[in-house]
C-alpha cells in the first residue's frame, strides 16, 4: 500500500524511515507505472535531495586530482 506521508525530508528520523520504505519497495520490485513504482521514484528523489543538503560531497582540488593521477601512473 502506498504511503501517504511522502513529504520533504527534514530530519534524520524521516530520512531513516524513507530508506526503510525504499528497501521494502525495492524488495517487491514494482512496475515503474504502478503506485508503488511511483512512490519508490518519489522517495528516491526526496532522499537524494536530503543527502545533497545534509551530506554534501565536495569536489576534489586540482592538486588532489593531480596527485592521484601521478600515484596511479607510478
Amino acid at each position: 500500500m502506498p504511503s501517504t506521508n511522502n513529504r520533504i525530508i527534514k530530519t534524520e528520523e524521516q530520512y531513516d524511515q524513507a530508506l526503510e520504505r525504499i528497501d521494502s519497495l525495492m524488495m517487491d520490485d514494482p512496475a515503474a507505472n504502478s503506485d508503488a513504482g511511483r512512490e519508490l521514484e518519489l522517495l528516491a528523489m526526496l532522499v537524494e535531495q536530503y543527502e545533497d543538503l545534509v551530506y554534501p560531497v565536495d569536489l576534489p582540488s586540482t592538486n588532489a586530482v593531480d596527485r592521484f593521477r601521478i600515484d596511479q601512473a607510478g
